[in-house]
């Protein structure tokens, strides 16, 4: 099924994406050709991947096939006060000082 231009600009409106913002008609036109033969080709590579044979292929929940095993929460000291403060642009005491969001 090949993606024509007028599909490319029904996507672009629902999306409220200006493809031709800026451009001339003829530069408009030669991207939104260039931007259909692109997706014309993921597509195409899409179709190529549904026709793949996955017949006794388990479905996965999760590529990973292993389970992290938890470790202990424990608190850990990893550096010094003084060092994380140092390039604060403004500080009070120990804490980082930031501007109110409200």
């Amino acid at each position: 099924m090949a993606v024509t231009e007028q599909q490319i600009r029904k996507i672009a409106g629902l999306a409220r994406i200006d493809l031709e913002y800026g451009k001339t008609p003829q530069e408009a036109e030669a991207f939104m050709a260039r931007l259909a033969g692109q997706m014309d080709a993921i597509v195409g590579y899409i179709d190529g991947i549904s026709k793949a044979d996955t017949a006794g292929v388990e479905p996965l929940f999760c590529p990973a096939l292993h389970v992290a095993p938890p470790r202990e929460d424990e608190a850990e000291k990893k550096r010094p006060t003084e060092d994380m403060l140092q390039n604060a642009p403004e500080r009070k005491d120990t804490f980082f000082s930031v501007p109110p969001v409200l």
